[in-house]
């Protein structure tokens, strides 16, 4: 009998989050499992699209908004009442539901494994703090792993949990995945192109790559800056071209469905983020080309060698790196190549069992 796997997403959208727990569900599937999907709301349909693998049950339930998704997710497990092997989250709400519904004995499942998407507590504030302190409050010994993608998080997090802890937390760096791509190896034009991707929100800081590009027009006059992505930042950041003179010179680009593409074709790669959990884009960057430059929004990125890094939030570090990358040779790839090849899925996956081992939690690891 095949073991079965059950996994949860609060939408069925394309995001960083998203996409680590969707290549773990592929992981699941090759190395055997049932897998069972539920997606707690509508999204965009880009995760899961109509006639994704066969091999994976998806439910989305028909709703925009999670609070109603959350009920009804309550209401389908409650229908469903199978029997999992292992059950997955790795976004707050859905780690907090998934906790209380093993608690009430409505999730039956041996192992909870739940994953941190970001650092809540340098995130967040006001309200949607206080709601996320209170969705901390249902974390508790119900969750057998705790997954944190650094060790700033899992400090933060531990800090920041109000009552009981789960069983065991560890540190595992983010998956990316196993796509091979051919890393751009061309000359930086005379006029180079920077490119970068992500969705448009404060803590990405594209404001801030913005300024930074005005301020590298002085050395490259015809230079471009290309923005993919989409969000609610869009019409501050268009503002913001338009008030520098920058129409002919930036572009927002809106979303793509072939990033490593638009990564490739750049000179220069930027990750301008504020703040993040752990980059994925970052990875993919480092897959693409052999110029990246990076914001040290997140523990880590400075012991990654090849990138050039600056200080989040500041348009004249950021620069200043952006030129510094320009000039850089391409002795980067050899180091990128190492650090990706040490994030396969199948890598975390079994580094995820192996802590489940251990904990003398009796788990059978397939490979």
């Amino acid at each position: 009998m095949k073991r079965r796997c059950f996994v949860m997403f609060p939408a069925n959208s394309v995001g960083g989050a998203e996409n680590v727990l969707k290549r773990l569900v592929v992981e699941f599937v090759r190395r055997g499992f049932e897998v069972d999907v539920l997606c707690l709301t509508k999204g965009t349909g880009e995760l899961f699209p109509n006639g994704y693998d066969s091999s994976v049950n998806v439910t989305v339930l028909p709703t925009w908004k999670e609070r109603y998704g959350a009920f009804l997710g309550f209401l389908h497990i409650l229908k469903n009442d199978a029997a999992y092997d292992l059950s997955v989250s790795s976004h707050v709400q859905c780690n907090a539901l998934l906790a209380l519904m093993k608690r009430v004995r409505l999730l039956h499942t041996n192992w909870l494994i739940c994953r941190e998407s970001t650092i809540i507590n340098r995130r967040f504030r006001g309200v949607r703090r206080i709601y996320f302190k209170l969705l901390y409050a249902f974390y508790s010994k119900e969750i057998d792993l705790l997954i944190c993608q650094t060790e700033e998080m899992q400090r933060e997090v531990l800090e920041f949990l109000p009552l009981g802890l789960p069983r065991k937390t560890v540190v595992i760096g983010n998956p990316t995945s196993p796509d091979c791509v051919e890393r751009r190896i061309s000359p930086v034009r005379s006029a180079p192109i920077f490119v970068s991707v992500g969705r448009l929100i404060f803590e990405k800081g594209f404001d801030v790559l913005v300024t930074a590009f005005q301020k590298i027009r002085f050395t490259y006059p015809s230079a471009r800056l290309k923005i993919f992505g989409e969000g609610p930042e869009w019409n501050a950041l268009n503002s913001q071209v338009l008030a520098l003179g920058l129409a002919e010179s930036v572009d927002l680009c809106g979303s793509t469905k072939r990033p490593l593409s638009v990564m490739q074709e750049a000179d220069v790669c930027v990750l301008s983020s504020r703040i993040e959990g752990f980059p994925n884009t970052l990875l993919e960057m480092m897959k693409a080309n052999s110029r990246v430059v990076a914001t040290t929004c997140a523990d880590g990125i400075e012991n990654i060698k090849g990138l050039v890094i600056c200080e989040p939030n500041d348009s004249g570090a950021l620069a200043g790196a952006m030129i510094a990358a320009v000039h850089a040779g391409l002795e980067a790839a050899p180091s990128f190549d190492m650090e990706i090849r040490g994030r396969m899925p199948s890598g975390f996956v079994d580094r995820m069992f192996g802590e489940l081992a251990r904990c003398d939690f009796g788990l059978d690891v397939a490979r």
